[in-house]
């Protein structure tokens, strides 16, 4: 390089006008006086330089493979006790073609502090990633660690009318970057309508019983996919009611690309004020109300705290011998895609 070009270079923008070009770029083209025309005059070449080397055989290789624990928690701000957890399950069926299919589903729970929910972590996939409701299990991919989060943020174990929490964050994974927004909102309900009333049998459907001194629980997850910015929402709205505890739960979700049918993406007919598009997955709602009240020290004396490892929670009778598996949930919610082809 010098302070002067060795070589003029001239570009003509007609055969009368000209133009000295001093500073030429990658990619810059040039014309002649009479219509020549030189095309990336500075050209960027990528040259892939393979090396190789010999190196003598390899004697062995030894890989040892450990056996992995369904999951493992951990809790740096608490010192918690196997007291401090609550293994519950919930089982529904499906009836369809005259046969009846039994699902069922485990939600560990733990305090002390708010009132926290043990999970895999689970994130949705976009189109491409599978290809029919039946190949996507329930429409999500999992962590392969239990992780504790907050399910219903309490002060001193107590709800408070206009407590509301926002968080977002990014969260990289094997898969994808995912930006994260969570939203969640506690307001004060003068009533709610369940079907919970006196019924001789199941076969006969209750009439409704309305309850007062509630709380109702907006909780709304934005999970967007870095990159390609698809959004998958998912709103859950949650009745408690003093003394009772949760009588009705509903969950909604929205979705900027239908996870497996682009046919399904817009959906303008359950647009809100954001103009966002969300569909009802399921719906809990309390049919009866059988309420024991019993002292905490009494309970642990006559039912002692048991420990139990998920992977073999299948060989006690109390669970019914039904084993433990991977799911996507949210409190005694289950979340499964595969519904909204149902």
């Amino acid at each position: 390089m010098n302070d002067k070009p060795n070589s003029l270079v001239v570009h003509w923008i007609d055969q009368n006008t000209s133009v000295i070009l001093l500073d030429i770029t990658v990619g810059d083209d040039v014309s002649g006086r009479w219509g020549e025309s030189y095309q990336n005059v500075i050209e960027e070449v990528t040259i892939v330089d393979l090396q190789r080397q010999s190196v003598d055989d390899v004697d062995s290789l030894i890989t040892l493979f450990t056996r992995k624990e369904v999951g493992h928690i951990t809790n740096d701000k608490y010192s918690l006790d196997p007291d401090d957890y609550y293994i519950t399950k919930s089982e529904w069926s499906n009836s369809s073609g005259g046969q009846t299919e039994r699902f069922y589903n485990y939600h560990i729970f733990h305090e002390p502090g708010n009132l926290n929910q043990v999970t895999y972590p689970s994130y949705f996939l976009p189109r491409g990633f599978f290809f029919s409701p039946n190949e996507i299990e329930d429409g999500f991919w999992h962590k392969n660690n239990l992780e504790s989060e907050v399910l219903y943020y309490t002060y001193n174990g107590m709800l408070r009318a206009g407590e509301v929490v926002d968080t977002s964050y990014y969260d990289t994974t094997s898969i994808a970057e995912y930006y994260v927004q969570k939203s969640y909102k506690v307001e004060s309900d003068s009533n709610v309508v369940v079907p919970a009333g006196h019924r001789p049998s199941f076969a006969v459907a209750a009439s409704d019983t309305v309850f007062t001194d509630c709380f109702k629980i907006t909780q709304t997850i934005t999970m967007t996919m870095i990159g390609t910015g698809i959004e998958f929402g998912q709103r859950v709205e949650s009745w408690l009611v003093k003394d009772i505890g949760l009588v009705k739960s509903e969950i909604y979700i929205r979705w900027t690309e239908h996870p497996y049918d682009s046919d399904y993406t817009a959906n303008n007919n359950y647009l809100d004020t954001l103009n966002q598009a969300w569909i009802g997955l399921n719906r809990i709602e309390l049919n009866s109300v059988d309420i024991q009240q019993s002292n905490s020290v009494f309970r642990k004396l006559t039912q002692p705290v048991h420990s139990i490892k998920l992977k073999n929670i299948e060989e006690h009778q109390n669970f019914n011998f039904d084993p433990f598996y991977i799911n996507t949930q949210h409190g005694i919610h289950t979340l499964d895609l595969r519904e909204l082809s149902q």
